[in-house]
């Protein structure tokens, strides 16, 4: 018998294997994408049949390192980078959130001032990394918003201090 592709194309660096009883297409794919085919198969008393296939490539995960985030106060400007875990990868917020006032450019910068108004806490998230081979990655990171440092103002002489109110019979 006789297999041939009659239409479409099979992912990059797929063949089909001649000569055999059934239609087998190997190799090892390069390229995501999703490929539409038709493959004409003929006996060997030259009987034709064609079937149409789809393949769906996936691509390769991206393994990407988490790595530890700097801390941010409330009202502060932040700026901080996840671009050197994947190279010249598109980043995107995947899920969860981060702090009110910073974000995540395409190039993996993680810059604003944090909003003064920010919850204290970890903000947790997961960033998608997209390679140019449309190779992605997820990478959880979290970033800790703390409150400023509260100055208590010191004035000389007032004759009060901050552990003396409260006693002595008020």
């Amino acid at each position: 018998g006789m297999d041939e592709v009659v239409a479409g194309v099979l992912p990059d660096g797929l063949r089909l294997l001649p000569g055999t009883e059934r239609v087998q297409v190997v190799g090892k794919p390069t390229a995501a994408g999703l490929f539409a085919f038709t493959i004409r198969v003929t006996d060997g008393s030259g009987q034709q049949d064609e079937h149409d296939y789809t393949v769906a490539v996936q691509p390769r995960p991206l393994a990407l390192e988490s790595v530890q985030l700097p801390d941010v106060k409330q009202g502060a400007t932040y700026d901080a980078d996840l671009s050197g875990l994947a190279t010249r990868a598109t980043w995107t917020v995947y899920s969860g959130e981060l702090p009110p006032g910073i974000s995540l450019d395409a190039s993996g910068h993680l810059t604003g001032t944090c909003a003064a108004t920010a919850t204290p806490g970890t903000y947790s998230f997961v960033a998608q990394a997209t390679d140019p081979s449309g190779q992605t990655g997820l990478v959880a990171e979290s970033i800790v918003v703390t409150p400023p440092e509260v100055k208590i103002p010191t004035q000389s002489g007032c004759g009060c201090s901050a552990q003396g109110a409260g006693q002595g019979g008020l």
